[in-house]
């Protein structure tokens, strides 16, 4: 016979490897991407941040907030709820805004008066959306080998379930 604390604890430790699994095939994903897309869906799939809100993250907005808060601090204050910043959450966008962007800017020869505002950008240096994040993480997952529909809704709606699963609140 079984009580119900052993029940809860089996169940525990099915999600556990449930989000596990599905976090392992979301990198796996990732990995594939193209690298103009690939620091947008690990910084989904590490804060809290909403996928349209950090596809629509201009360089003024968080660079005002690495000046009040820091990298960590700007990325707490950027997602939908209080959860434990992930060490390199912050620092994926100190990657995306000084390095990723710049060789896209540099690449595609934009004077410094005409550059597009927002953080993430495409190869042609047009700000990303969602739809073609959502493509290019299809694209990926077919390069991978992933039969699971892989979208940035997926990426932090998992992160979500890790979070409750892995730290409850």
């Amino acid at each position: 016979m079984t009580s119900c604390g052993e029940y809860g604890h089996v169940e525990m430790l099915r999600a556990y490897a449930e989000v596990e699994a599905s976090l392992n095939v979301i990198d796996k994903v990732i990995d594939a991407l193209p690298i103009e897309f690939r620091w947008l869906a690990r910084l989904v799939g590490s804060s809290t941040i909403a996928p349209e809100a950090a596809v629509s993250l201009t360089e003024a907005r968080v660079r005002h907030l690495w000046e009040q808060h820091g990298f960590d601090g700007t990325v707490s204050k950027l997602s939908e709820r209080p959860f434990p910043v992930k060490c390199d959450a912050g620092y994926l966008l100190v990657i995306q805004l000084n390095y990723v962007r710049e060789a896209i800017l540099k690449k595609n020869y934009f004077p410094i008066e005409s550059r597009p505002a927002q953080v993430f950008l495409d190869c042609k240096a047009m700000p990303i959306t969602v739809v073609s994040v959502d493509t290019a993480l299809h694209e990926a997952a077919v390069r991978a080998e992933v039969a699971m529909p892989i979208t940035l809704a997926v990426i932090s709606e998992t992160f979500r379930q890790s979070l409750e699963v892995f730290i409850p609140f």
